[in-house]
């Protein structure tokens, strides 16, 4: 009895063993944090390689001569999301190196940041997505040392050389320890047959913490209807994701004095400068009606800003799911006020598949809210005025 005992506990703990272990492998895996970079033209959109998510505010890493001079630059997000006119946010020529940006939020960002601790002759891991699916390949870090000891790897800058002997196209691709660690991203492949160099990531966090976030360019008005902007001018935030700007509301300044609240759903929309996106679903995230919302053109002409953090929002779209059906519904309100702005609703399947649908279907329903600016009637004729015009002719 006491034998059978012990080997139940036994068989217990190896099974807890390798639970442990593969969800320790599971954390690490980087894939959900690789991205396609691809190239588009008039006719036909190609990949060209790889690239890292190093922020989850949308910056990506990839190779400078990947994108330089590119006129539109599309990426592919791991779950099949394509964000079209990325941008070069900054670039290090010298490196090779750029980062992107596009107009996403709550992106996974590579594990563990960056580490070079791992020893020379190592054994390491190459991670490339340059075709919209990630491949892996061992390799043995064969040395760190400047570029310039090495044929066809530039000058001025320390590298990673590896060995690999898989022939993929590795360009952008991401570098690991076989502990999890992420040592550099592969940017050139010398002339030696069989060998990836690789800029450390410690050599470009610097320039990956300092850049800054471009505000939303609001939508232009007609050229024969101009229109004056309600959009603030841009405060310069440390985070996207916190606006710098008081939460007290305003009161009352003496005696006599009042604070006129607006009460209308258009009222309320027009003063609002934040807004937060709340789901109540499991099988739809909030982050994905975020990035949804930041594809659509005419949101940007709102003058909305995201926030996480709901105390700080003016208003709040909140996401819910009518159990046992596919059908998911929207609410638009202003929890200070208790005014609801808007609702709505979509038949879609999840959160992956309908954000753009649901985002759709939100844009339309601020459309409706906001209207159109109220004509002014022309000014009425004065009759003694009139009368004395006529004499006169």
């Amino acid at each position: 009895m006491t034998r059978i005992v012990c080997r139940v506990f036994l068989t217990l703990g190896a099974l807890a063993f390798i639970c442990i272990t593969i969800a320790a492998q599971t954390n690490n895996a980087p894939l959900d944090s690789l991205v396609t970079v691809l190239l588009a033209n008039e006719t036909d959109v190609q990949p060209v390689g790889t690239g890292l998510v190093v922020r989850a505010d949308g910056y990506i890493l990839t190779p400078y001569n990947l994108v330089k001079n590119a006129r539109n630059v599309e990426v592919k997000l791991a779950n099949g999301e394509i964000y079209d006119n990325a941008q070069i946010a900054a670039f290090d020529e010298r490196r090779n190196v750029a980062l992107l940006h596009i107009n996403a939020v709550g992106l996974k960002v590579i594990p563990n940041g960056s580490s070079e601790e791992t020893q020379v002759g190592a054994k390491v891991v190459l991670v490339a997505n340059s075709a919209g699916q990630a491949i892996t390949s061992d390799g043995t870090l064969r040395s760190v040392q400047m570029a310039d000891e090495i044929p066809g790897a530039g000058k001025g800058y320390r590298v990673l050389d590896t060995e690999f002997v898989n022939g993929i196209n590795s360009a952008g691709a991401l570098l690991m320890a076989d502990t999890g660690y992420s040592l550099g991203m592969v940017t050139t492949t010398p002339e030696v047959k069989g060998r990836n160099i690789a800029v450390p990531l410690s050599s470009v966090l610097g320039m990956i913490r300092s850049a800054q976030t471009p505000p939303a360019v609001p939508a232009t008005p007609a050229a024969d209807k101009p229109a004056p902007s309600t959009t603030p001018a841009p405060i310069a935030q440390s985070s996207v994701q916190m606006p710098e700007r008081g939460v007290i509301p305003p009161a009352p300044a003496g005696p006599g004095s009042v604070i006129v609240k607006p009460t209308s759903p258009r009222d309320v929309l027009a003063s609002s400068k934040t807004i937060c996106v709340r789901s109540n679903s499991v099988s739809f995230k909030s982050d994905q009606l975020v990035n949804a919302l930041l594809k659509q053109p005419e949101f940007s002409g709102f003058g909305l800003t995201f926030v996480d953090d709901s105390n700080l929002a003016d208003v709040i779209i909140e996401v819910d799911h009518v159990v046992m059906t596919w059908k998911y519904t929207f609410k638009i309100y202003s929890q200070r006020l208790s005014v609801v702005v808007a609702t709505g609703d979509r038949i879609i399947w999840d959160g992956n598949l309908g954000a753009d649908a649901m985002a759709e279907r939100v844009v339309e329903k601020l459309k409706t809210t906001r209207g159109t600016p109220i004509p002014q009637a022309a000014p009425t004729a004065d009759p003694k005025k009139e009368a004395d015009k006529k004499k006169t002719t």
